[in-house]
């Protein structure tokens, strides 16, 4: 059962690393592996649709945070703009 897992990671990794490297084909990669090392297709259809859930899950989690970032940022920059003028003039009339 310790080798089962073991032997899952290692096609979860190995996916994982197709996937960054492509930007897609992980549910292609870990089901054909799995499928090789001699798992029976419902289990691999399990597995491999649990883990694609779980980084889904995890994507929209960060997704979020970086909504919230470029939020800040969209709202912030011209604030941060408007004051800087006020503080330090037009652009056209520093050094004149």
């Amino acid at each position: 059962m310790i080798e089962d897992f073991w032997q899952i990671a290692a096609v979860g990794f190995a996916a994982q690393m197709v996937e960054g490297a492509l930007g897609m084909a992980y549910g292609l990669t870990s089901t054909w592996l799995l499928l090789t090392l001699g798992y029976s297709p419902a289990a691999v259809s399990a597995a491999v649709h649990l883990a694609e859930t779980a980084t889904t899950v995890a994507a929209i989690r960060d997704e979020y945070r970086l909504k919230l970032a470029q939020r800040c940022g969209t709202l912030g920059g011209p604030i941060l703009i408007q004051n800087g003028m006020r503080l330090f003039g037009r652009p056209e009339t520093i050094g004149h």
